[in-house]
């Protein structure tokens, strides 16, 4: 059973959180300091959930943290506050909590933020971290995870922003060997943000700390193509030096790694380390199949969420769905399904519930006609891509339907794409 720990000095912050944390069914034991709040997590054999106000009378919720890291007690910790300052949320990420919140935002992101790490009703049917899918791409995928899962290899993934890089790099760690020890996850990004001086010596100690928390665990590296130089050759460094017992996985969605490597952008014994493996995620554009499959799971997620009884979605939904190319992948899909179930005024999800008018979301760049030396292929892709339709296909290219059909005549494409 979980237990909910909140951390508050104010009787009456306790109080108000205590109530909106009524619709869980768990635990909930106050504490008003961090002494207090110790001595409980000491005796307890409860999988806490920590609410921990960011400053307290007697210290800070990142002293907390650092003082669970010193006596390995693993926990998830999310730190709420009334200040709005940025550094701090930086400060509380380095010591390993898992959000950072500010108290007036409480409804709309934490109760959202402990039903998925609590479960209860959808959520705890789901257990595993990558989502549902069935094409034969992600099915060779699954292979590679099931196989190279329990190893000690350090992984490589990539693909576009949007396909699923970081849940599927958690599948790896939750499938491995190393699952009951923790899992650090380093925005790549944020690293020089978390340095409180831009030197090397501050570098060290900010990766010196990840790695120690992650010891005989696991570390993901995310966006590492925004690691600045100067950093990847002090992890490099560290990583040959100081051989620490962690396992690395790196995401990146840059086009190709290896082309950074080439053009010196990025140290090659670092990538050479993180890929000992390598996984490519393809669009989900190339994966037909999973489009529906993973929208009616994002369907019973926030219809779950946010109490709406939705049956599922309509044929003309469904046709919507399928013909829309998703240039941002997994994650605009699942923006558009949470978008069409807090907007549906029926049981079910129609085509105009369906929004995709957003920047970035019109043909992508393979359908693009150009020049006459890939014109062909692409005005197959596109037409694979419509199941044939051709006046669908013209859209997709930006053309007429009269123009498309002069195009397939003149490149003898065939009579199968009526």
């Amino acid at each position: 059973m979980y237990r909910i720990l909140i951390i508050d000095d104010s009787p009456a912050d306790c109080e108000d959180l205590g109530r909106k944390l009524a619709c869980f069914d768990v635990e909930k034991v106050t504490a008003m300091s961090l002494k207090s709040a110790k001595e409980l997590l000491k005796k307890s054999s409860y999988r806490d959930i920590i609410i921990c106000d960011y400053k307290l009378t007697d210290g800070t919720s990142v002293e907390l943290l650092e003082w669970l890291a010193k006596n390995r007690i693993y926990r998830d910790v999310i730190v709420v506050s009334d200040m709005l300052d940025n550094p701090l949320s930086i400060e509380a990420f380095r010591a390993g909590a898992k959000d950072y919140i500010q108290k007036r935002q409480t409804d709309q992101l934490l109760i959202p933020r402990l039903k998925r790490l609590i479960g209860g009703g959808f959520e705890s049917e789901y257990k595993s971290v990558v989502l549902p899918r069935s094409s034969a791409q992600f099915n060779e995928i699954q292979r590679i995870i099931s196989r190279i899962a329990p190893t000690r290899l350090n992984v490589l993934i990539t693909g576009e922003g949007g396909c699923g890089k970081e849940p599927l790099a958690q599948e790896i760690y939750r499938m491995s060997n190393r699952s009951d020890r923790p899992c650090m996850v380093i925005d790549s990004a944020m690293l020089p943000m978390m340095c409180p001086a831009n030197n090397k010596q501050s570098v060290c100690q900010v990766v010196e700390d990840y790695f120690a928390k992650a010891e005989h665990g696991t570390v993901i590296l995310d966006h590492i193509h925004l690691l600045p130089f100067e950093m990847q050759t002090i992890i490099l460094n560290m990583l040959d030096r100081q051989r620490p017992d962690i396992r690395l996985i790196a995401t990146t969605n840059a086009a190709d790694i290896a082309e950074k490597v080439i053009k010196g952008e990025f140290r090659q014994g670092l990538y050479y380390t993180l890929r000992q493996t390598h996984i490519n995620i393809p669009p989900l554009r190339e994966c037909k199949e999973d489009i529906i499959p993973l929208a009616e799971f994002f369907l019973q997620r926030y219809s779950y969420e946010f109490s709406r009884r939705i049956k599922g979605f309509d044929t003309k939904a469904k046709k919507k769905l399928s013909l829309h190319t998703w240039p941002g992948n997994i994650r605009e899909l699942k923006h558009a399904v949470r978008f069409a179930v807090i907007e549906a005024t029926g049981d079910v999800i129609t085509s105009k519930d369906l929004d995709f008018d957003n920047p970035g979301t019109g043909p992508p760049p393979r359908f693009t006609l150009r020049d006459d030396g890939d014109e062909k292929a692409k005005i197959i892709a596109a037409l694979q891509q419509a199941d044939g339709k051709r006046q669908t296909a013209a859209d997709l290219l930006g053309i007429s339907r009269v123009t498309l059909n002069n195009k397939i005549n003149k490149y003898e494409i065939g009579t199968k794409y009526e």
